[in-house]
């Protein structure tokens, strides 16, 4: 690159990656906030969790549903920083697409090292080697899910990352719930009706929430090894059980939206299979000592893909 061209490197580098580029489209982008025990009521989201849209990214003044609220968190810097937002906890929303991949950021590193989701095994060969010198160095998962939410009618990317995006989207998550109570139930309607033909997931609202006690208050969940374990709120999928005719005629998105997130849905498969390209380092291919392997966890959410 020409001298003259060098504050382009700095401008890519202080730019947020995730709201780049999808498929050739730039989408706004939430996340989903995990909760913290620690924090007080007043805290709003930072205790309770839940999804986090932030105000540079998705103006929601108004939407029903939606908090002005913020987060603080630390820039790339390590300087404290509030983030102006809105938050919800709980959303009625269609999966378009996903990917998946694993991530590990090493303390004083710009950027993490990153693997897909079929280097599993490399990413947690390459994270005991690096706990050697920092024993707080792990392996995780990073999944975004191309979405649409009802109300505001519009894509965007959600962000989840470590023990969340397990909670979303690994063998027990709430993809594989919906999967499961619900679209097996579309199926079976469906044969009942005379076809063997199916209907993909993004056809149905799915509602998404923090998860609460009997009392509607944020239920509290250990996450992590024995003896680093945080409590964090989990996401919970809200189904009726069980699930009748009347009920999949009400989550339907609609002839309009139909066709809608069919065209999206085309549109992101790019997007969706690029994570699938990341080649690790040499040193991390030095530590594989077999092929590829799929983590379990996400290998079901990838059936459908």
């Amino acid at each position: 690159m020409s001298n003259e061209l060098d504050f382009l490197v700095e401008d890519a580098n202080s730019t947020d990656q995730e709201t780049v580029r999808i498929g050739g489209t730039t989408y706004p982008f939430i996340q989903w906030i995990s909760g913290d025990d620690k924090m007080d009521e007043e805290s709003g989201i930072r205790y309770s969790g839940g999804f986090f849209a932030p105000k540079n990214s998705i103006d929601l003044t108004g939407v029903p549903g939606w908090t002005a609220t913020y987060i603080k968190r630390n820039d790339k810097e390590g300087k404290p920083q509030k983030i102006e937002g809105f938050g919800s906890t709980k959303l009625m929303l269609a999966v378009i697409n996903q990917r998946h991949r694993y991530e590990i950021l090493v303390k004083g590193a710009a950027m993490p090292e990153v693997f897909s989701h079929n280097q599993f095994e490399q990413a947690e060969a390459r994270a005991a080697v690096l706990r050697q010198v920092d024993n707080q160095v792990s392996a995780k998962k990073k999944s975004q899910f191309l979405i649409v939410i009802k109300g505001i009618e519009q894509p965007v990317m959600l962000t989840v990352r470590g023990a969340m995006a397990k909670s979303f989207s690994g063998q027990n998550g709430l993809i594989q719930f919906f999967d499961r109570n619900f679209m097996s139930v579309v199926a079976a309607e469906l044969k009942k009706a005379g076809t063997n033909n199916l209907l993909p997931s993004r056809r149905f609202w799915m509602e998404i929430g923090i998860a609460t006690d009997a009392k509607g208050n944020p239920m509290f969940t250990p996450f992590g090894p024995s003896g680093r374990q945080t409590n964090m709120v989990p996401p919970a999928i809200y189904l009726p059980n069980p699930v009748t005719p009347s009920h999949i005629r009400d989550a339907h998105v609609g002839v309009d939206n139909r066709t809608k997130f069919d065209k999206l849905y085309t549109e992101s498969l790019e997007w969706s299979k690029a994570w699938d390209n990341t080649k690790p380092a040499a040193v991390n291919q030095q530590l594989a000592t077999t092929g590829p392997v799929v983590d379990p966890e996400t290998a079901s959410a990838l059936a459908d893909m």
